[in-house]
């Protein structure tokens, strides 16, 4: 069990570095985090899925306000920790469809103008997406 936590806060530290570097560098904001987010909710218990949810929130989102953002971002892995049984696929193809979902879900719900006016970026960012949370699927997988 402390090698998947040591591993998660690894995964976690690269996702939300790249994220933020990628970011900053090209104005491209993928969804690294919420990807290792999402296949965390395969493999840990629930109260270290919320501390790796809140250390997110926390580098993320570092103003004390919390937007409507950062709690669809909260949000999007304790559904997906919840809702991960539901489905009769197996857990990794349920992983890649749960982070499908939050990346389109979010830009539906706060980046539709992304959609409609640079598809390219959106198509880029689900796939950047789900190959870091399959990455970080199988990393834990082998914990």
């Amino acid at each position: 069990m402390a090698n998947r936590l040591a591993a998660s806060f690894i995964l976690i530290s690269l996702a939300l570095f790249l994220q933020l570097g990628v970011g900053n560098i090209t104005g491209l904001w993928f969804g690294f985090s919420l990807a290792a987010l999402v296949a965390f909710s395969f493999y840990l218990p629930i109260l270290e899925l919320i501390f790796f949810v809140l250390f997110s929130v926390l580098i993320l989102n570092w103003k004390p306000s919390l937007s409507a953002e950062m709690m669809f971002f909260t949000a999007m892995p304790l559904l997906s920790f919840w809702l991960r049984k539901l489905l009769p696929f197996r857990p990794w193809l349920t992983n890649i469809f749960f982070i499908f979902l939050a990346v389109v879900v979010t830009y539906l719900a706060f980046g539709f103008g992304i959609i409609i006016g640079r598809p390219v970026v959106f198509l880029l960012d689900i796939l950047a997406s789900i190959l870091y949370g399959f990455f970080a699927f199988k990393v834990l997988s082998a914990q």
